[in-house]
C-alpha cells in the first residue's frame, strides 16, 4: 500500500519523504482513526442509551460541561508549543512542558473539587456535587500522560498516533459500557472515564514514550511556554465559553432530559467537523508551522489546496447528514431521543461553517504570538453564547440552535478578515462553501 501511494505521489510530483507526502500519509492515518473511532462510539452510545435514560447523559454532559470550563481556562498551550517551538530536540525544554503539564493536572483537579458544591447548589442538582468530585480525577491523571504523543504531532507520525488513540478509546468505551452495564446508573459513566484515564495515560508512555519523565524547570522553557501560553489560556477560555460553555448555559434553561437529547443531536452533528478538525491539528497545523518557519510565501497556496479539499470532501458529508438526520436517529436510538433527528438537522448544516473556519484557525496560530487566534475565538464565543440567549428568548431551543448558526457564520467572516490581513485568504472559495451551507439550509427550512 505505502509503495503503491509512494508511485502515485511520485508521478504526481510529489517528492517521497517530503513535507506533502507526511501529509497525505498523515491525513490518511487520520481519516482511518477518525473512522474507527466514530463507529465506536457510535456503537457504545447505542448501547449506552438503551440502558440509561437520556436525563443521565443530560447530568453528565453538564458536569463534563464544567470540568472542561476549569480545564480550559488553565490551558497553557503545552501541546501547542512543543509543535511550534525550534527546541523540541533539547531534553530540557521537554522535561519542562512535562512538568508544567503534570501540575496543571493537579491545580485543576483542585479546582473542581473546590467548585464542586458550589456548581451543584447553583444548578439545583445535589448529584453533580459527587459527580464532579469524582471526575476531578480524570485531569488529574491525564497530567501524567507522554509528552511523546506531542512529538508525534510535531512530525506529523500520525500511524502510532492514530492507532494509539483508538486503542484506548476502544478499551475506554468497553470498560465503560460493561461498568454502565453493572450499574445501571450515570456513576457508571464516570467510573469509565476515569478508569479510561488511568488506562491511556499508561499505554501514553507504552506507545510512545518520551525518555523517562524527569522533573524539571527550565526558566527559558518555562518562559517560552508561558509567553505564548498566556494567549492560549485567553483563547482557551473564549473557546470553553464557545464550546462546553454552551451546554452550562443551557443547563439553566433546559430539562436535563432535553439537554441530554441535545447532546446526542450535537455529538452526531460534530462528526464531519471532528476529523476535519483532527486534520486540522495533527496534519495541518504541523504543516503550516514548518511552512511558517521555511518559506512563508507558499502558506496561501498549502491553504488554498486545503480548502478545496475541505469544500470537495466535507460539506458534502454536512449535508448528506442534515438529509438523513431524522431517519439515522430513528434507526440506532430508541423513541425517548427522537427529537435528536430535527436538532441534528440543523446542527450539523451550522457546523458546515466551523470547518471552513478551521484553515485559517490553524495559519493564523502558526503565524502570529497567539493575539489574533485568541481575537478570533473570543468574538466567536461571545457571539455563541449572545445568539444562544437570544435565540432561545425568541424561539426556545430551535431558536437557540439557529443562534449556534448565526454565530458560527459571524464567526466564519471574523476569520476571513484575519486571513486577508495576513495575506491568505481565499475569498472565492469561501463564498462557494457558503452557498452549499445556504442551499442546504434552505432546502432544510422548507421542509419544516
Amino acid at each position: 500500500m505505502k509503495a503503491l501511494a509512494t508511485r502515485l505521489m511520485t508521478a504526481a510530483g510529489i517528492n517521497p519523504g517530503s513535507r506533502s507526502e507526511r501529509a497525505i500519509y498523515g491525513t490518511a492515518w487520520t481519516f482511518g482513526g477518525y473512522a474507527g473511532g466514530l463507529v465506536i462510539r457510535l456503537a457504545g452510545t447505542v448501547i449506552l442509551t438503551r440502558i440509561l435514560a437520556p436525563e443521565d447523559f443530560g447530568l453528565l454532559n453538564l458536569a463534563m460541561a464544567l470540568l472542561a470550563g476549569v480545564s480550559l481556562l488553565s490551558d497553557v498551550g503545552i501541546q501547542t508549543s512543543i509543535v511550534r517551538t525550534s527546541r523540541a530536540d533539547d531534553p530540557a525544554f521537554m522535561h519542562t512542558a512535562w512538568t508544567i503539564q503534570v501540575i496543571r493536572g493537579f491545580a485543576v483537579a483542585v479546582l473542581v473539587v473546590i467548585l464542586a458544591k458550589p456548581m451543584a447548589d447553583l444548578y439545583g442538582e445535589a448529584l453533580l456535587w459527587p459527580l464532579l468530585s469524582a471526575i476531578a480525577l480524570i485531569p488529574l491523571v491525564q497530567g501524567f500522560q507522554s509528552v511523546g504523543l506531542s512529538l508525534a504531532q510535531r512530525e506529523v507520525r500520525l500511524r502510532p498516533l492514530t492507532l494509539f488513540s483508538m486503542t484506548g478509546f476502544a478499551l475506554t468505551q468497553t470498560i465503560t459500557i460493561i461498568i454502565v452495564w453493572q450499574l445501571v446508573s450515570v456513576w457508571g459513566l464516570v467510573i469509565g472515564g476515569i478508569l479510561g484515564a488511568v488506562l491511556q495515560v499508561t499505554l501514553s508512555h507504552l506507545w510512545l514514550p518520551y525518555r523517562r519523565p524527569v522533573w524539571q524547570l527550565e526558566r527559558p522553557a518555562v518562559r517560552e511556554i508561558m509567553v505564548f501560553g498566556g494567549w492560549v489560556l485567553l483563547a482557551s477560555g473564549f473557546q470553553f465559553l464557545g464550546g462546553d460553555g454552551r451546554k452550562a448555559v443551557l443547563g439553566f434553561m433546559l430539562p436535563l432530559e432535553i439537554l441530554g437529547i441535545f447532546g446526542i443531536a450535537e455529538m452526531l452533528s460534530r462528526a464531519p467537523s471532528d476529523f476535519c478538525g483532527a486534520v486540522g491539528r495533527r496534519v495541518l497545523f504541523p504543516s503550516i508551522s514548518e511552512l511558517m518557519r521555511e518559506r512563508p510565501q507558499a502558506v496561501r497556496a498549502a491553504l488554498f489546496r486545503a480548502q478545496v479539499v475541505i469544500i470537495g470532501a466535507f460539506l458534502p458529508g454536512f449535508l448528506l447528514l442534515a438529509l438523513i438526520a431524522q431517519d439515522l436517529v430513528d434507526l440506532v436510538y430508541d423513541d425517548r431521543y427522537a427529537e435528536a433527528g430535527a436538532f441534528l438537522t440543523f446542527l450539523a448544516l451550522y457546523s458546515g461553517f466551523l470547518v471552513l473556519e478551521m484553515p485559517y484557525a490553524e495559519a493564523i496560530l502558526s503565524k502570529t504570538k497567539g493575539a489574533s487566534y485568541a481575537l478570533l475565538i473570543g468574538v466567536t464565543a461571545s457571539c455563541r453564547i449572545a445568539a444562544l440567549v437570544i435565540g432561545f428568548q425568541l424561539g426556545g431551543v430551535y431558536g437557540a440552535i439557529h443562534g449556534i448558526g448565526a454565530a458560527a457564520a459571524i464567526s466564519h467572516l471574523v476569520s476571513l478578515a484575519l486571513a486577508y490581513r495576513g495575506g491568505f485568504a481565499n475569498p472565492w472559495l469561501d463564498l462557494l462553501g457558503v452557498t452549499l451551507i445556504g442551499g442546504g439550509l434552505a432546502v432544510a427550512l422548507s421542509a419544516t
